[in-house]
């Protein structure tokens, strides 16, 4: 018994070509994204190590707790801010800049891969001003610290 062999009409071979290269173009979305989602989180693009340069008044420690803050997350669900190429510099600059009145610039370097350096200067001390509580400034009138409490202040002023 032969079976019988219905052809396709024009409009269906071409809804059945359409609904093929549709479900084509998303199965390569997909892998594209899960391939980069799988790259970007390969340990050799990955910070792993934080250092911390130009401090003295302030623990390394606190600082390299604000970067670890500033890299959680990342873009899109997809890339995260701990990947090497990404990384958000301006925003840890901030974020570091807000947490301490005492720095005063913060320079971000990643000299490898998994390594980001940040660099930070101090501000110094220029000047005392005192009302009912003692204050620290730099030469262009910041306040930076506060001296309640001291007993002696101990400044070299320029």
């Amino acid at each position: 018994m032969a079976r019988e062999v219905r052809k396709l009409s024009l409009k269906e071979r071409r809804r059945r070509g359409l609904i093929i290269k549709a479900s084509l173009a998303l199965f390569l979305c997909i892998v594209s994204l899960c391939g980069v989602a799988y790259v970007t989180r390969i340990p050799s693009v990955t910070v792993s190590r934080i250092t911390v340069a130009g401090v003295s008044a302030i623990p390394q420690e606190k600082i390299q707790e604000v970067v670890e803050n500033a890299l959680q997350g990342s873009y899109a669900f997809i890339v995260p801010k701990r990947m090497s190429f990404v990384v958000p510099e301006e925003k840890i600059r901030k974020s570091v800049l807000a947490a301490f009145p005492h720095i005063d610039s913060v320079r971000i370097t990643k000299p490898d891969m998994q390594t980001v350096q940040v660099s930070v200067t101090e501000r110094t001390l220029h000047a005392v001003w005192c009302n009912e509580r003692c204050y620290g400034m730099d030469k262009n009138g910041y306040i930076f610290s506060d001296f309640t409490g001291s007993t002696t202040v101990h400044t070299s002023l320029s």
